[in-house]
């Protein structure tokens, strides 16, 4: 009997084609080949060379190969055996990752693989976050992306129940946070605004801005986790805002921008204040001017006479009237604009001059 073939080779050349070669044996010119699954014969037949093309081969399924050498007497020996798997699908490689910051949003792309006809594509947050993304070419887009957030992504090919086994990984770093626990102060007698926050960890730089009542604005741009804003004005109301920007100025990915964060400055200080008096009902009446700002007012009047009478009275409107002022008593006059914190006074020295 002859012997078999020493060597069997298979090769995958399509998603369901085999090309299945052996070596060929001294004086043989016929060879039996049987290819078998698990259910059925898939071929079975007389070859006159030391190669065969199968085709229409199920995709993810495992055959065996028989060999035997055939004789002048037409008679087979005793095979040679070996099993094979089709659409054995190699690891994704090649993988990349644009990132898109407006959107939030990724685009990941890798090397196509022979035989599959879809593709799974997974990213899973430092936290454990899963976002996924499937498609039939070799790229699809993860979406609703969290801000400050590493993400590793891996890609599978996939053949109807097949898929590859899990090859490198790659990392890709979204965008930053809007900046949190926004606090603001502001110091009465100078108006300065401080404005703070708490730094992420994505965010090289921050952009503050503040938007007064008139529409004026002013920004700072820090690496800090605070911005000062010195040039403000008495009695106006401010709104501010801050995004985080992560790489340098020219590669910059900015965060959403954060919630409005409003304070008012201290209330202007009154420019001018009337005063007159009634002798006969001992009734003292100011007028001021408006401040920017002020809640309400308080006017303090501080006689001359030995006992230094002091005289208060609150309003929120721009006059006051005092009871009880003596005939004959020079005052020095004192108009405060409040606001729920701050206050601005305006001192007049000696101006209500009461008669007898």
């Amino acid at each position: 009997m002859e012997k078999p073939p020493a060597v069997i080779t298979e090769q995958q050349t399509g998603t369901q084609s085999v090309h299945i070669s052996w070596q060929a044996v001294e004086k043989v010119l016929v060879y039996q080949v049987t290819v078998r699954n698990l259910s059925s014969t898939i071929f079975s037949n007389r070859v006159f060379t030391t190669t065969l093309d199968l085709y229409n081969i199920t995709p993810c399924s495992s055959f065996q190969v028989s060999i035997s050498s055939v004789n002048a007497l037409l008679e087979a020996g005793e095979p040679r055996d070996v099993n094979y798997s089709t659409n054995i699908l190699s690891a994704v490689t090649a993988i990349s990752v644009d990132y898109r910051c407006v959107t939030s949003s990724a685009v990941v792309s890798w090397a196509a693989v022979l035989g599959a006809t879809a593709y799974r594509a997974v990213a899973v947050s430092h936290n454990g976050t899963v976002l996924s993304c499937t498609s039939s070419r070799p790229q699809c887009q993860l979406s609703n992306l969290l801000c400050d957030e590493n993400y590793e992504v891996h890609v599978t090919a996939m053949s109807n129940n097949c898929q590859s086994t899990e090859g490198n990984s790659t990392y890709f770093q979204t965008g930053p946070c809007p900046p949190t626990d926004l606090m603001l102060y502001r110091e009465c007698s100078s108006n300065v605004i401080v404005f703070s926050w708490s730094p992420n960890n994505f965010s090289a730089y921050y952009f503050a801005q503040a938007v007064d009542s008139t529409g004026k604005v002013m920004e700072c741009m820090t690496t800090e986790s605070s911005c000062f804003f010195t040039d403000t004005v008495c009695g106006r109301h401010y709104n501010f805002t801050i995004y985080g920007s992560s790489a340098s100025v020219s590669e910059q990915c900015n965060s959403a921008l954060s919630p409005v964060m409003n304070i008012s400055t201290a209330p202007c200080q009154p420019t001018y204040m009337d005063t007159s008096t009634n002798c006969q009902t001992d009734v003292l009446t100011s007028n001021w001017d408006a401040s920017n700002g002020a809640l309400q007012y308080r006017v303090d009047a501080f006689g001359n006479r030995g006992n230094y009478s002091h005289y208060v009275c609150n309003s929120v409107t721009q006059s006051c009237n005092i009871s009880g002022i003596q005939c004959g008593e020079s005052l020095t006059m004192l108009i405060t604009a409040m606001d729920d914190e701050c206050s601005s006074s305006l001192a007049i020295g000696q101006v209500a001059q009461t008669s007898e």
